[in-house]
């Protein structure tokens, strides 16, 4: 899904750091200009990881998703390493305490190569 899709934007939620619950978002943009991505949705007190899923949009509809996820959740464009980087410490982490990562993260951890 991701081969040869250029790296786009990254998006933190700093909502993570005060409410526990937040979204990071990694996108790339394919040649024909759709916009590939996974949404993580992160319980930073205690999950990890809760779910996550895979999406594909034009630049209309990835903006429309930006605005509603934005209505509820403070997100800050971020590097793409350090967003790659809190996902798999939070993974980790929440491993470590007895928590596997949603059952999709296998496939959409596949985002954070080449990152």
């Amino acid at each position: 899904m991701y081969m040869g899709s250029a790296l786009h934007e990254a998006w933190f939620s700093m909502n993570v750091m005060t409410s526990g619950i937040g979204t990071m978002l990694i996108t790339r943009k394919t040649q024909a200009g759709m916009i590939v991505g996974v949404s993580f949705l992160c319980d930073h007190f205690c999950l990890g990881v809760k779910d996550c899923f895979a999406f594909m949009e034009n630049p209309v509809g990835y903006q429309g998703m930006l605005e509603k996820i934005g209505m509820h959740e403070a997100l800050e464009i971020a590097d793409a390493g350090t967003v790659k980087a809190y996902v798999l410490g939070l993974v980790r982490w929440a491993k470590d305490i007895g928590f596997d990562p949603a059952p999709e993260y296998r496939f959409c951890s596949q985002i954070f190569q080449g990152i």
